[in-house]
């Protein structure tokens, strides 16, 4: 099982990395969702265990004890934000969940080709996804996510498409899993001009130093840009948790300072909060809350 996997891990690999580059759309797809993972320099894919693991490997939702539900949201660039709400429970001996993501703007003035003020516009993204993971074995799960995607502009140009994920993780050993994941495979999208989707394989390794220290790195490979390493280091004392990270995406257009990411975790009982703080070169500082609840079945079934 172990040499399928890592067989596994490279194909898919060398897949992403032949397929060229070049303009994708739906670029909302490519946002980073979760404020933890946010905050560990979108390093996420070797651990997955927790209800964001919809978003970045959906083979750890097998992993998960309890049924989880959270929601993340963000104030992105000047009038651009985004928010998300997450499900999970347990399911045929594996963990089904249920996301939906939202992006949205605050309006903006509109300009005709010769330049002249017309009325203002809105536009949204959406993208609704059902996921599935499963363990195989003592070792290995592997998880899926079929997702519908809808664009619009001022709620009259509608344009939609359908995408899958699939990942897998597999334990080395006590303290240290690998994970990969293909992401956004799927149909064309555009509204004029149709635009293949931003298709990303990711590898990852997570690696517990001790109880309190978990490292983690990944690699991403996307269809449109160059590869990326992120790298995060997640701290935990009691019912605290810290959180750096750094990755090369978006380096060489935003300055050295968007490399950086840092964050902060509370666990209250069955209530975590998770913050992220991302610096943007000259777009700023943009935030990043999530909030998570487990529950046990058996609350509901006294």
């Amino acid at each position: 099982m172990k040499k399928i996997f890592l067989l596994i891990i490279v194909s898919l690999g060398n897949y992403c990395l032949s397929y060229g580059q070049g303009t994708t759309g739906a670029q909302f797809l490519k946002l980073s969702y979760g404020a933890r993972p946010s905050a560990l320099g979108e390093a996420f894919v070797g651990v997955s265990d927790d209800i964001n693991a919809v978003y970045w490997n959906p083979a750890g939702l097998a992993n998960l004890k309890n049924p989880e539900a959270s929601f993340n949201g963000a104030l992105l660039y000047e009038s651009i934000y985004y928010g998300s709400i997450q499900g999970a429970e347990r399911l045929f001996q594996g963990t089904a969940a249920i996301s939906f993501v939202y992006l949205g703007m605050d309006e903006m003035k509109g300009y005709d080709n010769a330049g002249n003020s017309i009325s203002d516009y809105t536009a949204d993204d959406k993208c609704l996804g059902v996921s599935y993971g499963r363990n195989l074995g003592d070792k290995t799960s592997l998880g899926g996510t079929i997702k519908i995607i809808k664009q619009s502009i001022e709620k009259e140009d509608t344009n939609s498409a359908f995408a899958m994920d699939i990942g897998g993780m597999y334990t080395l050993d006590k303290k240290t899993k690998l994970g990969f994941v293909i992401q956004n495979f799927g149909t064309k999208i555009g509204f004029n001009e149709k635009f293949s989707l931003p298709t990303t394989a990711r590898l990852g390794i997570g690696y517990k130093l001790n109880d309190n220290l978990l490292l983690l790195s990944d690699l991403n490979s996307p269809t449109d840009c160059t590869p990326s390493l992120h790298l995060g280091a997640e701290y935990t004392y009691d019912a605290l948790a810290f959180r750096l990270g750094v990755k090369t995406k978006g380096v060489n257009d935003l300055g050295w300072t968007a490399a950086l990411s840092a964050g902060i975790g509370i666990k209250i009982k069955r209530i975590t909060f998770d913050y992220a703080i991302l610096p943007y070169g000259d777009l700023g500082l943009t935030h990043r809350v999530s909030l998570i609840l487990r529950w046990d079945e058996k609350d509901f079934s006294k």
